[in-house]
């Protein structure tokens, strides 16, 4: 069930951020499941949410979504999407984003709506 969710979120959602995420998970979703064929699909997934953290992301947690070097073209990219999480987040928070003092403020927004975006799409799926 939620890996039919997850296809028909990429094939419908025009939100571009939230496409290239979820195809991201699906790619992790893949290369998990095909190292472990008799784990259960909705525990695969709890494997992917668990690798997508800020601290595993910059560390390649998304192989092949953001590079340090790219930050700046998915900063520029993303730019609508981002500013739509960041303004959302003191909504639902009551918590103002501070980003660290020593990160870049483009990186750091950059993987906090990426992390944000996959947390959304795994409350999509279902996935606790």
């Amino acid at each position: 069930m939620n890996e039919d969710t997850l296809n028909d979120l990429i094939d419908t959602t025009d939100n571009i951020l939230e496409k290239e995420v979820a195809e991201q998970i699906m790619y992790l979703y893949t290369q998990f499941a095909s190292n472990d064929e008799n784990e259960r699909q909705e525990d695969v997934f709890k494997l992917v949410k668990e690798s997508l953290t800020i601290e595993n992301l910059e560390n390649g947690g998304l192989l092949t979504l953001v590079y340090k070097r790219e930050i700046k073209d998915h900063f520029d990219k993303f730019y609508i999407e981002i500013e739509k999480i960041r303004k959302n987040y003191h909504v639902y928070s009551s918590l103002p984003l501070t980003p660290p003092a020593d990160k870049d403020l483009r990186s750091y927004l950059v993987w906090f709506a990426i992390e944000e975006m996959a947390d959304d799409i795994f409350s999509k799926l279902m996935v606790a």
